[in-house]
């Protein structure tokens, strides 16, 4: 029994596509992603500018973003290997990630309710 052909994976083009929606078919196949080329070709062509325009353009209308990638690009491709370089091409953009929004402490006193709720809490809970 012959092994299935595999083509490299598509590195540059998935990166690519989760930064700008677009895809880019001469970025061609690489084994490994080498973000600094990926980083090179994308500023030819999106400014700093224009890339950050899209980026806020696709949170304020709800879009996800990083765009998620489509599946025939993902082909050979582990999503924790593309989170990671994702991050680093994002990085390496200067294109910021949004934040978790983290949880506040209210300034204003517990409640009787809140209070006996928290009492009920389980202790592995924390509090």
């Amino acid at each position: 029994m012959t092994p299935a052909r595999t083509d490299p994976p598509r590195w540059h083009q998935a990166l690519a596509y989760a930064v700008t929606g677009e895809r880019y078919d001469w970025l061609g196949a690489q084994a490994l992603p080498d973000v600094p080329r990926l980083v090179a070709e994308l500023r030819t062509r999106w400014s700093a500018e224009a890339l950050s325009g899209h980026v806020r353009d696709a949170r304020a209308e709800g879009r996800p973003w990083p765009h998620p990638v489509a599946a025939d690009l993902m082909t050979g491709l582990s999503p924790a290997q593309l989170s990671a370089a994702l991050t680093e091409v994002v990085a390496q953009l200067g294109v910021d990630r949004p934040r978790p929004a983290r949880a506040s402490r209210s300034t204003e006193p517990v409640s009787a309710v809140e209070r006996r709720l928290r009492d009920e809490v389980p202790p592995h809970h924390g509090s």
